[in-house]
């Protein structure tokens, strides 16, 4: 086999390049052609999208973790902050092609707060907190944690027919926590002691929980119609370590342009 020179070489290779080039110049347009005749009641599948929705976020954290629990010796019933909350959420996209896009977004939690009460010596819940002659009755320990995050992410969709396709999710999550704890004192002092003491709350402890990025991904399924709005079903897990990867369910509707 006669030894080739550089410059043939060179030549063999641009060749190559140009031949493959031409060739996804021919496919891509038959590619197309051929997507649109499975989809053509469905041209508003490419482009721009936008969305709104609400669902409920679930937290499952640890207070003591979060610097969100009274001092040790005055133990409250637990130490668990478990609460499922009412979640809105917006979001923009853009398909770039029929099986890929990205997305990004931003969702609000609503009463993210548990409340707890004090507890004596035996674990029970007592109406009364402290010793001696500073003895406080009846009171409750809340706590509140504020919960926001803009999103960012590359999408995914798979059709199943004409009118469902799955949906993936994987990106980052930008979140706002802050942890808000404060004492709710509902009573006077035992033994009573003038001036009687009316209700209030004393805060206690405000502290920013989360502020950084961290990876987020979700599933879901799009219920599509030919008049460009679409349904989604969603559940989102952010990996937001602060707060042990809280998750969001939503439904949302969606407009295609």
């Amino acid at each position: 086999m006669p030894i080739q020179t550089a410059p043939e070489l060179s030549t063999i290779i641009m060749k190559r390049i140009i031949f493959s080039i031409l060739c996804l110049l021919v496919a891509g347009p038959l590619a197309a052609q051929d997507d649109a005749s499975l989809f053509s009641k469905k041209s508003w599948y490419d482009g721009f999208y936008v969305g709104a929705g609400s669902g409920f976020l679930r937290v499952d954290t640890k207070l003591s973790s979060n610097g969100l629990a009274p001092t040790p010796t005055e133990p409250i019933e637990s130490d668990d902050f478990r609460t499922t909350s009412i979640a809105g959420k917006g979001f923009v996209g853009y398909r770039i092609i029929r099986y890929a896009g990205i997305e990004i977004g931003y969702f609000k939690a609503f009463d993210v707060e548990e409340s707890y009460c004090f507890t004596d010596t035996s674990g029970e819940c007592t109406e009364s907190r402290g010793g001696g002659v500073s003895v406080v009755s009846s009171s409750a320990w809340t706590v509140k944690l504020p919960t926001s995050g803009y999103t960012a992410a590359v999408t995914g969709f798979w059709p199943i027919n004409d009118t469902f396709e799955l949906m993936i999710k994987a990106g980052g999550i930008k979140s706002d926590i802050t942890g808000d704890a404060s004492e709710l004192i509902v009573g006077g002092l035992v033994p009573p002691k003038p001036p009687p003491v009316p209700q209030f709350t004393t805060p206690v402890v405000n502290k920013e929980i989360s502020s950084d990025w961290d990876a987020m991904g979700a599933f879901g399924i799009n219920f599509n119609s030919e008049s460009g709005i679409s349904v989604r079903a969603e559940v989102e897990y952010f990996n937001i370590k602060a707060i042990d990867e809280p998750w969001l369910v939503s439904l949302n509707a969606i407009y295609n342009f």
